[in-house]
């Protein structure tokens, strides 16, 4: 109805698509309905989309912690669960929860304990679409995210320390002739 009647109530009717459910999820199948009209086979054409992210994500994960190969057995492996299968043929919600999920874990990965700015940055952005995804995202990412938390703080004052022991044995040596 949004798209048939555009008017000055578009952004809150947008918004309150649904009083549970956050949002971007409804906004993505918007962009959807855009590209191929609206129909239930074009709401459901932007599952193609999230599964596409979900592969990647897990792909990533298996390469970063394992090897490449590890990686493209996980993404394989993710394509053939049956839910994954049947939550691709539907529309629901659910499966652009678990590709925002796998995409927010693989970024965090990549941040190397949040050294890296970039990685850093695009976990904060993916970590916030899985919120607006679905609330429950939280209790998927928040193990992980206490993780690299706990071993960016606990393994920081020893880097430090690491480095200024690494800059007195430089300046020792430049000191001797």
């Amino acid at each position: 109805n949004i798209l048939t009647n555009p008017g000055a109530g578009m952004i809150s009717n947008l918004i309150q698509v649904d009083n549970y459910y956050p949002p971007f999820y409804h906004f993505s199948t918007v962009l959807s309905y855009f590209l191929f009209g609206t129909s239930m086979h074009a709401a459901i054409s932007i599952n193609i989309f999230y599964f596409g992210i979900l592969l990647v994500s897990v792909y990533g994960i298996g390469k970063n912690l394992y090897n490449q190969e590890t990686g493209l057995i996980a993404a394989v492996l993710i394509s053939l669960y049956p839910t994954i299968v049947g939550m691709r043929r539907f529309y629901l919600i659910e499966i652009a929860l678990v590709a925002t999920v796998a995409l927010s874990i693989y970024l965090l990965l990549l941040s190397e304990n949040f050294k890296n700015r970039k990685y850093s940055i695009g976990f904060g952005i993916a970590f916030a679409v899985s919120i607006l995804t679905k609330w429950t995202a939280l209790f998927f990412i928040i193990g992980p995210l206490a993780f690299v938390l706990y071993e960016s703080i606990v393994k920081k004052p020893a880097d430090i320390k690491n480095l200024r022991k690494k800059e007195q044995k430089k300046r020792a040596s430049n000191k001797r002739p």
